[in-house]
């Protein structure tokens, strides 16, 4: 299965099955050979680092904290979990340039 059809597939109901814990959430997902985790203590301890990843849709902006690794050390896919009416659903985020860390 694709990256993408993974995360919107499996990762909302992987994530509250496993509390929200990201090494039960990376174990889950792993199975379906995912790599994936969320943005690292240093970088979310970053204001600044931590503004880069934030998108805006439908008015209210959103952190994607979380992303998989295409390859080891770059093309990520940065994703966030979506609220409200849209609960079910995760939001892509859309960055062109690598994103400090």
């Amino acid at each position: 299965m694709a990256l993408i059809g993974v995360i919107n597939d499996h990762f909302v109901a992987e994530y509250r099955r496993c509390n929200g814990i990201p090494y039960d959430v990376q174990a889950a997902l792993g199975k379906y050979h995912c790599d994936l985790s969320p943005e690292s203590p240093k970088t979310r301890s970053s204001p600044k680092l931590m503004r880069q990843r934030e998108v805006s849709f439908n008015g209210r902006t959103y952190r994607c904290e979380w992303h998989a690794k295409l390859e080891p050390n770059r093309n990520r896919i940065h994703f966030a979990m979506m609220d409200d009416q849209f609960a079910e659903m995760v939001l892509i985020g859309i960055f062109v340039e690598h994103l400090d860390t």
